[in-house]
């Protein structure tokens, strides 16, 4: 027999305390904000107005430039320009610059860029930025769903939560701080950090299925694709569980278990694809630590103050003894105490996340020593932090006890929360006036950041593109005060002098910035386009052979390269070239028609030159022979018409020279010599014929035998 067990009604078990209906003067008086916020019908509406504030901050920015390291990830890649190339971003990290030096894995921003490329039909800065400014609306919604969560758990759901939710995702989304990252084209791996980070934890808190099956891992993959700062993600989620749910340690390390594998796995594959030539470009790896506490307070008053924003900082390394130091260290002490203390109580649980989420997100670039100090595209994960810590704060204020004054200080409130964010994205809007072009940028930065040569040499670029090299120069001579050593401002000194037709200047810059910068072909580049200019065009192949040398992919080099040899006919070169490249090399097709062209060209010329030998005998016409069938590869023909030549003018020390070089093809070595030597004796200043001879000599000291044709 079942014995009867009374059940108990639900007003004994769960007592509902009486919540009286508002009237209709309290429900719907326009004036009357607290409830106008509670009504449901309303949110639909203001999602709406964040979409549009987010819009009206960034309206402006669209038709913005490619700006800096947008130069060697989008403008000259070559491999974003073609979606087949998708699967090798993948694979290669070659694929995401053509400096080694900046060689990443990133595979997932190569493959936007190439979507972008494709749907904009070329280089478009457009459809760049329409991709961009997509992913924030996306990471808006993202981050109304976290905050909403986060706020309903600190400590109980409240009709206004979801309002200030909205009103902190609106902030960050609108906050002039993010402009760099939105406009700065290649920096939409920051967005694509916080998106990631965002969303996974948006799912995990969610809880059920997502989070037993590992879903939620999925955002966070992506972001980790996208940039290895992304990998930190296992420490918020750590400290989501140890402040919200509060698990045994045991149970703490079984939740956290899938998300320590991916990471462990996506750092194993970043450590496979990156390239031993990529490098961080730290020089001062301890002054570079001690400063981070201090750029941790420089990002709060940003996000309370953000007036000097910059696109690339002055800030440099600070010394143990430096008082700045010192006032970071106990800001970020400050920093640890608050969190902790916020995180013990349950009213203040949403705040000590924020916080610890904004201490977490920089890690990344506060341990990792970078070029740079500080950037304000750093700010942009953290500042997701930041933005919930004040959605707390608002919360707290409008949870008020005191009802006799709620009504006025709740309105106040609102209008103070409105104000906050039309400010914030008519700041925004100004700030993307700043993007707008390379003219606008650096005048902008060095105006900000007056000690940063990097930023005087981009600002007299500008001037350079105009024409105008007297202030170019200016601006140059001002960079070499504050970076003496820096190889791209020698190689622009270079250019400019090489422009004002100060041409013993330009080479001694060129030459000099050569050893400043071994691991890139660009110094080799710009000084082979200028001796090509200067008619010095075998001296530029063997300048950019060198340069491809140093970096093997390099396509402004071997275009150029190219386009010389085509100039002179040197199919042997290019048949080369074309050889050595991958199947699926972008520059393929481009050396093939090079090829192509010269070998028809070359056949042409030696038909003409041999044709006017014959009609016209001259010592030029002989001359002009030898050098049509070197190029041709027909060396004994060289040297019989350079001889034929010397027989119509034996002053010629270019005919003896083209005996030699065709004499080092045939590996007559001592024929070699002799011929270079009687160049020489009519014309010492002959460095090709000196060239030529070395060549020769080594050769022959070495027992060598003649090339294989």
């Amino acid at each position: 027999p079942t014995p009867h067990i009374p059940r108990p009604t639900s007003h004994a078990s769960h007592p509902t305390p009486h919540i009286p209906r508002p009237t209709k003067k309290e429900g719907r008086s326009i004036g009357h904000i607290p409830s106008l916020m509670n009504r449901r019908d309303l949110f639909p509406a203001a999602v709406i107005v964040a979409v549009l504030l987010v819009t009206a901050a960034y309206l402006d920015h669209f038709n913005n430039g490619f700006h800096f390291d947008d130069s060697h990830t989008v403008v000259e890649n070559p491999y974003i320009r073609s979606l087949s190339f998708i699967p090798r971003f993948f694979t290669d990290s070659r694929t995401f610059s053509t400096l080694p030096l900046n060689q990443g894995y990133r595979p997932l921003v190569s493959t936007s860029l190439a979507l972008d490329y494709w749907m904009g039909g070329g280089l478009t800065p457009l459809w760049f930025h329409i991709s961009t400014f997509l992913a924030l609306l996306v990471l808006l919604g993202a981050l109304y769903a976290l905050f909403r969560r986060v706020l309903d758990q600190s400590p109980t759901p409240h009709p206004a939560n979801r309002w200030a939710a909205l009103w902190g995702a609106t902030l960050f989304c609108v906050h002039p701080a993010g402009a760099e990252t939105v406009n700065y084209v290649i920096q939409r791996a920051d967005l694509y950090v916080a998106l990631g980070w965002v969303a996974s934890m948006a799912l995990f808190a969610r809880g059920g299925r997502i989070r037993r099956n590992g879903l939620y891992l999925v955002p966070f993959l992506l972001a980790g694709l996208s940039k290895p700062t992304a990998l930190v993600f296992p420490l918020l989620l750590a400290l989501y569980l140890a402040i919200f749910e509060q698990p045994r340690p045991l149970d703490l390390g079984k939740q956290l278990v899938p998300s320590l594998l991916a990471t462990t796995a996506m750092v194993g594959l970043h450590a496979r694809m990156t390239p031993p030539t990529y490098t961080t470009g730290a020089t001062d790896a301890l002054g570079y630590r001690l400063t981070q506490p201090w750029v941790a307070l420089h990002f709060v008053h940003m996000f309370v103050w953000p007036s000097q924003l910059s696109a690339d900082s002055d800030w440099a390394p600070l010394p143990a003894s430096d008082p700045r130091v010192w006032v970071g260290l106990f800001f970020l002490a400050l920093l640890v105490i608050v969190t902790l203390a916020a995180c013990r109580r349950p009213a203040a649980r949403a705040a000590g996340f924020g916080l610890g989420w904004f201490s977490i997100a920089m890690l990344p670039t506060s341990l990792t020593p970078l070029a740079e100090v500080t950037n304000d595209h750093r700010m942009f994960a953290p500042f997701v932090g930041l933005a919930l810590v004040a959605a707390w704060a608002g919360l707290r204020l409008w949870r008020t006890r005191d009802e006799a004054s709620a009504t006025t200080k709740r309105t106040a409130l609102a209008v103070l929360g409105v104000v906050i964010l039309l400010t914030a994205v008519a700041g925004t809007f100004v700030r993307n006036q700043a993007w707008l072009s390379e003219d606008t940028l650096w005048a902008d930065t060095v105006q900000k950041s007056p000690r940063n040569g990097r930023a005087w040499m981009n600002y007299g670029l500008g001037f350079m593109a105009k024409g105008s090299y007297p202030k170019a120069l200016q601006c140059f001579e001002e960079a070499l005060r504050y970076t003496p050593r820096y190889p791209y401002l020698f190689i622009n000194l270079g250019v400019v002098h090489g422009a004002m037709g100060n041409a013993s200047e330009a080479e001694r810059w060129f030459r000099d910035a050569m050893p400043l910068d071994p691991s890139t072909a660009s110094a080799c580049f710009f000084y082979a386009r200028w001796l090509d200019q200067q008619k010095r065009s075998d001296e530029a192949v063997t300048t950019l052979e060198e340069g491809l040398r140093r970096a093997p992919q390099s396509p402004e080099a071997e275009t150029l390269l190219m386009q010389i040899l085509h100039r002179q006919g040197n199919v042997g070169r290019l048949d080369q070239m074309v050889s050595s490249m991958a199947p699926d090399d972008p520059l393929l097709p481009l050396a093939r028609t090079h090829a192509t062209q010269a070998a028809a060209e070359r056949r042409e010329r030696l038909e003409k030159a041999r044709a006017t030998a014959r009609e016209k005998p001259s010592a030029d016409a002989f001359l002009t022979l030898s050098l049509e069938a070197y190029r041709a590869g027909c060396y004994d023909e060289c040297v019989a018409a350079a001889r034929d030549c010397l027989k119509a003018d034996p002053r010629r020390a270019a005919a003896w020279n083209n005996i030699c070089a065709a004499s080092n093809q045939l590996g007559r070595w001592d024929d070699a010599i002799a011929a270079a030597n009687a160049a020489l004796a009519i014309d010492p200043t002959l460095q090709i014929a000196r060239n030529n001879r070395a060549h020769a000599e080594k050769m022959k000291a070495a027992g060598a035998r003649a090339p294989v044709p």
